[in-house]
């Protein structure tokens, strides 16, 4: 049965990672997007929600986070402008979380631990 909501943030984490993996050159976040939904079995009505402010579907901006958050934990590299690529630590970090990956997953990450204080510090 599909999803027919689009699944908390932290969802995401994971199969971005299983899908830049599986694709194995860079990608653009549309595309990362849409294998991502397909990865968590989201329907089209859960594909189309948007966000609060109605300017994106909520989706695509759940996936831009989480690859943001992948590249400031040192798991993707952004290879230019919109495009995104699985590293070796990446591919290990996926291998370590066959089950999910939250927030704390990557907390235990120093660069994105390091990350998260600058932005509370910003706040």
């Amino acid at each position: 049965m599909a999803v027919d909501r689009c699944p908390p943030f932290q969802a995401f984490y994971r199969p971005v990672l299983v899908v830049t993996a599986r694709v194995g050159q860079e990608i653009g976040y549309r595309d990362v997007a849409n294998l991502a939904a397909d990865e968590l079995g989201m329907s089209n009505m859960a594909r189309q929600e948007l966000t609060k402010g109605k300017r994106y579907d909520r989706c695509f901006d759940r996936t831009y986070w989480a690859c943001t958050y992948l590249v400031k934990a040192g798991l993707l590299d952004k290879t230019r402008p919109g495009r995104v690529m699985i590293n070796a630590a990446g591919k290990r970090f996926l291998d370590k979380h066959p089950n999910g990956i939250t927030r704390d997953d990557l907390l235990a990450i120093p660069a994105f631990a390091e990350y998260q204080k600058q932005r509370v510090r910003r706040r």
